[in-house]
């Protein structure tokens, strides 16, 4: 397994609106270096608004980020891809008419200039360095087994899983998750955390963004709470959740 150098990505009171719509106002948050910070909160809070900035989807309205204490702010998404930060996406995005080894290793070479004959090419040659990283990944995530099916013969969690491995495949430094978990049942949820535990964090910054409580209990060492494009709280999972706060966000006051 390939293991990124840890790293430390900090937001500095970001704000970003869309038209009249304030999607995140003053946000700061640190990522701890080499931890599993998890990011909740209700619908439209503003998680996805927070790891596109992070991921150089949007740029800020107002505000810093920091990578390594170097100002990243105005970096593009392939810019901050280059520093070693990858990420997933909620609505999972692979090549469904690929196979299941031909999308990791098109992630590989997606800093390259791209041609499907290329790839190709690499796939027929089982001594490439990047088919043997490939393979390992797959198996990592347990999907060596499906190495040659078209993605979109996968059901969803195994879809989930081919991202993973796509985004482990180029060494993050940092790896932002975007609800992976999603559409999983609490078993393949329960598997998902043994991955992340065993492969996905160790020697990696993580930023986990869910929905499911469980899995963020599980596995994150900080969490931090958006409400209306706003932290409301980060600490440790188990304060955090008891925190009244956080509690009204979800359940309104009581």
């Amino acid at each position: 397994m390939l293991l990124g150098t840890c790293s430390v990505f900090e937001l500095r009171k970001i704000c970003k609106s869309f038209g009249e719509l304030r999607a995140l106002h003053s946000v700061s948050l640190k990522i701890k270096s080499g931890l599993i910070t998890g990011l909740i909160g209700p619908n439209g809070s503003g998680k996805t608004s927070l790891v596109n900035i992070m991921s150089g989807v949007y740029p800020i309205d107002s505000g810093q980020i920091l990578l390594d204490g170097k100002d990243i702010s105005g970096a593009t998404s392939d810019q901050i891809s280059r520093l070693g930060v990858f990420r997933t996406f909620q609505h999972i995005r692979i090549f469904e008419r690929m196979t299941v080894i031909e999308n990791v290793i098109s992630a590989m070479i997606n800093l390259e200039p791209f041609s499907l004959n290329k790839l190709l090419g690499q796939v027929r040659k089982p001594d490439d360095p990047k088919v043997k990283v490939a393979q390992n990944m797959l198996g990592i995530m347990e999907l060596e087994e499906e190495a040659t099916l078209f993605a979109s013969e996968l059901p969803l969690p195994k879809r989930r899983r081919l991202e993973i491995a796509r985004a482990l495949a180029r060494d993050p430094k940092v790896i932002l998750l975007d609800e992976p978990a999603g559409g999983m049942t609490p078993k393949e949820t329960e598997s998902l955390a043994d991955l992340i535990l065993k492969h996905v964090a160790p020697g990696r910054t993580c930023l986990l963004i869910e929905h499911k409580m469980d899995l963020i209990a599980e596995v994150c060492d900080d969490l931090c709470v958006l409400h209306h494009g706003e932290k409301i709280a980060q600490g440790e999972p188990l304060v955090v959740f008891n925190q009244p706060e956080v509690i009204e966000a979800y359940l309104g006051k009581v």
